[in-house]
Order: structure tokens, then sequence, then C-alpha cells
């Protein structure tokens, strides 16, 4: 077990990383200007690491019996990880700026505007679109079945097909960012997309995927400030710490303190550095133990829309393959997955010493990103939201989720906007 007080320098030093990294966030917050997508990721890895070592210096005790306290590591592996930790934020940013100089952000919030002449198609299948996202998922929320053996059952089932409870969310954010959606109609438009796809995402049985609507929309609709953000991070968290018994198995039938359910929620959602270091102390240097090969989850996510029938070598993703070894279960038996984030997929992947260099590639795409969104509004949703999610998901669950709502942003501006014209600012 490490010293407390080394325990306290290495918390420090590695929240003082992050706070740096995470700085240019807050300034542009509180000057009014868009964050960038490294901006928001920076700002996951305080989120994701730093807050569950803070919880953990008080003493705080997990109840997890997969993974064992960061302070109770082997001191190499501690090591590796602070190290891991220390420089992964600096090099994403480092990568982005070679693609994206910040002298090429994009200032204050714009919006486009659906072309006249297809407004009644849009709302038309807007319409249709939320009647069946309400009837789905309310099916599912009237019935008796657990959330958690509903998700299981709706997985299966659609397999593949399962992207299209992702389309609401994709129509939802693209239309928060027409000019069409603040006005009296278009407000209550949005309300009713709102709904719908938080009603999709009932059946999915993931509380980041309820959440997810509320965040697009507090976060994007108008100009960010810094007490809407605070705000917004409270509300949440509160809210997931309360879902929490109706999406977990482990909590049914059980009456559970509040305080009890937020602990929790902090060592599920927000304590990943006893995860990091359990995948170091389960990884080689250079390549992978776990897995069948080298790579191979990063496979799965280059045909992660590709349906199995057709791409039978796929596999499977590195959180499957990871949590199979961890549990001892088949990887085709194994319909669950731990959470894990960039460092820990690459490192399962490619061993230790790849994650630097592959780090850099991640900055260079999240800097491809932002002149996407640079173009337009649309983007910036899927792609400051999926630099979050990076930090703290594995790959094909960034990819489902913002890589649908990304094609989904697509099609919608090729159909409904009139590319040509300038977008207009929205204080």
């Amino acid at each position: 077990m490490t010293d407390p007080i080394l325990l306290i320098i290495i918390v420090l030093v590695v929240a003082f990383s992050h706070i740096m990294a995470a700085l240019p966030f807050f300034r542009k917050v509180s000057r009014q200007t868009l964050p960038r997508s490294i901006d928001y990721c920076c700002l996951a890895f305080l989120l994701y690491y730093d807050v569950g070592l803070l919880y953990e210096l008080c003493g705080i005790q997990s109840s997890s019996p997969y993974f064992t306290l960061f302070s109770h590591a082997h001191l190499l592996t501690q090591c590796k990880a602070v190290g891991l930790l220390l420089v992964a934020p600096w090099i994403l940013r480092f990568g982005a700026s070679l693609v994206n100089p910040a002298t090429q952000q994009v200032q204050v919030l714009r919006n486009s505007s659906l072309l006249p002449a297809r407004k009644f198609e849009f709302y038309l299948i807007c319409i249709l679109i939320i009647i069946a996202s309400v009837a789905f998922g309310g099916f599912f929320l009237l019935s008796k079945f657990p959330m958690w053996l509903v998700r299981t059952t709706v997985t299966e089932r659609l397999g593949t097909a399962l992207i299209l409870l992702y389309i609401p969310l994709g129509i939802l954010a693209f239309y928060l960012t027409q000019t069409n959606s603040h006005s009296k109609r278009g407000s209550v438009m949005l309300l009713c997309l709102l709904i719908a796809a938080m009603f999709a995402a009932y059946p999915i049985g993931e509380r980041t995927n309820l959440l997810l609507p509320l965040v697009i929309c507090l976060l994007f609709r108008r100009q960010l400030r810094l007490s809407h953000l605070f705000a917004m991070l409270v509300i949440c968290f509160f809210a997931a710490a309360i879902i929490l018994p109706i999406i977990k198995w482990q909590y049914a039938g059980r009456k559970v303190p509040v305080a009890n359910l937020l602990s929790e929620t902090i060592f599920i959602d927000l304590a990943r550095a006893p995860v990091l270091t359990d995948v170091l102390e389960h990884s080689d240097s250079i390549g992978t133990k776990i897995l069948p090969y080298t790579g191979a989850g990063y496979v799965y996510s280059l045909f992660f829309y590709i349906p199995r029938a057709w791409a039978p070598f796929k596999g499977y993703s590195s959180a499957v393959y990871y949590t199979s070894y961890s549990v001892h279960t088949a990887p085709e038996q194994t319909t669950w997955g731990f959470a894990i984030g960039c460092l820990e997929e690459i490192v399962l992947n490619f061993g230790f010493f790849s994650v630097f260099p592959i780090l850099l590639f991640y900055g260079v795409f999240f800097g491809m990103c932002d002149r996407l969104a640079a173009r337009s509004a649309s983007f910036l949703a899927p792609a400051s939201l999926g630099a979050v999610w990076v930090v703290g998901q594995h790959l094909p669950a960034v990819l489902l989720i913002f890589g649908t709502m990304t094609g989904v942003i697509w099609l919608c501006r090729r159909r409904y906007v009139d590319t040509s014209v300038p977008e207009v600012a929205v204080l």
C-alpha cells in the first residue's frame, strides 16, 4: 500500500497537470468563446481520473470485487499509471495543434437554417420518429421487465440494428443547431425530440444514453457559461446516482441510501485509475497479453458498422476481451463489459510503450474534428462530447453514439440545409 504522504503528492501532481491542460477550456468558457474538442478531452481527464483519486485520498473504500484501489497497486504499476496520466493530455493537445492551430478556432456558437422548401418533409420525418421512439421505448418502460433484462434482450435481438435507436439523438443534435428551433413552435419540436431521444435510449439500458439528450441541449442550445456547466454536472451526477438501482441488477430489491448511491456512482463512473492500474498489471510493454492478437480491439472498431454475419473475423471489442479475461468467461458469452477509456484500450491492444505515439494520432483526429465543427456548428456536439467519451469509453461505444450522430447530422445537412448560406451567430 502506498504511503499516505506519497499518495497525496501523486494526486496533487496529476491534478495539477490536468488542471493546467484543461485551463484553456475554462478560460474560453469564461470569455464566452467556444472550447475545442481537445479542451473537452482535457476536462474529461479531470472527471474520469482525478475525482476518483481525490475520493480515494479521502479514505473512501470501493466495494468493487474486480478492482483494487490505486494505492494498493504495485509501485512500478503506479509509476506507469502516473506517467501516462501526466503526459496524456499534453500529447493529445500537441497532436491537435498539428492540424488545427488555436488561431483557427471558432469563437461563437452559430446556427444554420432549414431549407423552406423542405421544412414540411423534415418535420414530418421528425413526427414519425417521435411517435416510433415513444411507442418503442414506452412499451418496455410500461412492461414489468427490469431494465437490465430489457437491455440484454434488445441488444441480442436487434444486433447491428441497435444503431436505429440512436437516430433520434442525431436528429436532436442537428435540429438544436438550426435557427428554426428557437421559435416557439421550434422549441416545442425540440422538446418532443428530446423526449423521443430519451424514450429511444431507455431499452439500451445505459444511464449515459438517458442523460445525453439533456446534456446536448444544455451545452449547445446557447453559448456555454461556467455556472451552467457546473449546474449541469451536478444535476447529471445526482440523476446518474438516483437511477443507478434501475439500471444495475446488483441493486434489485434493495433500499440503498442516497449517500451510498452517490459513492458508488463515483467509483463506477469517475474512478478509472484502478482500472488503469489493473490493465497495466495484465499487459505487456509491447504487444498484447489478453487480446487474441495485437490490435484486435481496433480491428473490431474498424468493422464496427458491418454485421458479424458479413465480417465474422472482426472478433469482439477490447472491453469484451478484457472483461472475459477478468471474470473467466468466453468472449462470445460475455454480454457486458468494464468501462475502459483510450489509455486502457491502447495498452490492452498494443502495450504500454505504444500509448505515446498512438495518443498523438488521437490528438490529430481531435484537431480534424474541430476543423469539421468550424465548417458547421451542427457537428459541435459529436466533436466535443465524443472527445469526452474517448477518455472514458472504448472506441466502439464512441462510434455507436457519436459516429452514428455524425452520420445523421451529415445526412440532414445534405438534405435540409443550404450549406452555401453562412451560419448565424447565437448569443
